[in-house]
């Protein structure tokens, strides 16, 4: 009966305190070291693609030019510098991916691959040019199935590398008739001509390393690294990215953006999302300042127990409403 409001759960204006956002950028040092690794998929041969406009996607993943913003203390985001990420958030548009990486003296976590070989390759060649020389990549998280966040890991296959991923996230991405699906809901939303058939998100030769629903220690050195689990956010598989020199978090699409911003419940779950919201809150709080949030598709902010909280409202009165219907004997039509 919950499907009632299924409508109002795509990402749309709503209110919500708003604290200050890092928008600051840093420029890789162009005389930085090749990371000394030997990847098998070579970049140099993906081109960019044109831009779409037949029709014009949601966000044109050909128009996307990553761009490093430092944390601090190790932490790097990996976002969009082309469009305007605060403005769409504010019209309440998701902007393009965010992602990013964590460097330590032991090595290198990578969160996020993105939704084409040309954007992870962006991804992949920003790393090289900021990490410091001898630092390989360890671990490549996705922090879910869905394809925006996970179709170029073949681009940072790689001795020595390891795909972390839940393994619910892994048994999806496992299942053809689920890869083909959701190329087929990402190419309806971001363009046929994204290259997005092209990808696979698990080869052979991928080492992985499976969360079940707890926390993962991804520590390198004494660096702490976490792929956190705070229980289904969005999917069953949702981890969070945890550095704790940096305060940083990665959500992922738990937290679609600081705000205006809803639940993006695609794969439905009001319940658990809002018990996960409940505990990232309670995760947030628990630490001495704010911590520095990365959402899935938004403004880099501090604002995340404001964000958790406005989520857990929104979760708590769609229950309500749904419960109202189904003792009012309400029909679809009629809630």
């Amino acid at each position: 009966m919950l499907l009632v409001m299924l409508h109002a759960m795509l990402v749309l204006v709503t209110a919500m305190p708003t604290e200050r956002h890092l928008l600051f950028a840093s420029t890789p040092s162009s005389g930085s070291p090749v990371i000394p690794q030997d990847f098998s998929f070579n970049c140099s041969a993906i081109e960019r693609l044109p831009p779409q406009t037949d029709p014009t996607p949601t966000w044109d993943i050909n128009l996307v030019e990553l761009i490093v913003v430092d944390l601090g203390n190790g932490a790097y985001a990996l976002v969009d510098g082309e469009g305007d990420t605060k403005q769409e958030n504010e019209d309440g548009v998701a902007a393009p991916t965010s992602g990013g990486f964590v460097v330590t003296p032991a090595g290198i976590v990578v969160v996020e691959t993105y939704l084409n070989y040309h954007t992870a390759c962006q991804a992949r060649n920003l790393i090289v040019q900021t990490a410091p020389p001898n630092v390989p990549i360890k671990f490549v998280v996705c922090t879910s199935a869905h394809g925006d966040h996970c179709w170029g890991s073949s681009v940072f296959v790689a001795e020595g590398v390891k795909f972390v991923q839940h393994q619910e996230t892994f048994k999806l991405l496992s299942d053809t008739d689920y890869v083909n699906g959701d190329k087929t809901f990402m190419m309806n939303a971001f363009g046929y001509n994204a290259g997005i058939q092209e990808t696979t998100p698990i080869t052979a030769d991928m080492e992985m390393m499976l969360a079940g629903d707890s926390d993962l220690d991804l520590t390198l050195g004494h660096d702490t690294v976490v792929a956190k689990y705070f229980g289904r956010g969005q999917t069953h598989g949702d981890l969070f990215v945890w550095h704790e020199s940096s305060q940083t978090l990665f959500t992922g699409n738990p937290i679609i953006a600081d705000g205006p911003s809803m639940p993006w419940l695609l794969d439905g779950g009001v319940a658990g999302a809002k018990q996960a919201m409940v505990k990232l809150k309670a995760f947030v709080q628990a630490q001495a300042t704010p911590p520095t949030i990365v959402p899935g598709h938004g403004v880099i902010s501090t604002a995340g127990a404001s964000i958790a909280t406005g989520y857990i409202n929104y979760l708590s009165e769609l229950q309500d409403l749904a419960a109202e219907a189904i003792v009012a004997n309400m029909s679809f039509t009629q809630a």
